[in-house]
């Protein structure tokens, strides 16, 4: 078994999506009490508009608190899962590496496609911070893995690969 030697958690963390999902919520919320204490949404129908407007901000708003990102990285290779999207961790081995960077993104590669990125060639997952692991397989896939603590998963990359 490969003795562990770099292990982070991260969650989603794009605080001015959480802030947005947050106040449509309490303004949804505040407004469909008030149409309801006034009998405005009895008699307009707005009354199960509103409820499946209210319960689907709450849920994309726990959603978006819930996710979160394991990294594990040894001697054996790369482990990632992503939940809720992935019930097992996905695996990649040294030997599938060609190779790999500790690379920063530009502040626009957040901006677009919520921070999930799929391309011709590269998968990327980026849970709040711009900088992280690229790997480049030799199949041709490329996938980007964000890291909050580069200074640590650098210091463990050169010891794993220094010893080989």
């Amino acid at each position: 078994m490969a003795k562990l030697k770099f292990k982070e958690t991260q969650r989603y963390r794009h605080w001015e999506v959480i802030a947005l999902l947050a106040i449509l919520t309490l303004g949804t919320a505040i407004r469909l009490v008030v149409t309801t204490v006034s009998g405005e949404a009895a008699a307009n129908g707005n009354l199960i508009l509103g409820i499946f407007l209210l319960a689907s901000l709450v849920l994309t708003l726990a959603y978006f608190l819930k996710v979160r990102m394991k990294v594990k990285v040894d001697t054996k290779g790369v482990k990632y899962s992503i939940y809720p999207w992935q019930k097992s961790k996905q695996k990649i081995k040294w030997e599938e590496v060609e190779n790999f960077e500790i690379i920063e993104l530009p502040e626009q590669a957040a901006l677009s496609g919520w921070s999930v990125q799929y391309g011709s060639r590269t998968r990327g997952w980026n849970m709040g911070k711009n900088r992280g692991l690229r790997l480049d397989l030799r199949n041709g896939e490329r996938y980007f893995l964000s890291i909050e603590n580069l200074d640590d998963l650098e210091n463990i990359l050169d010891e794993i690969f220094e010893r080989k």
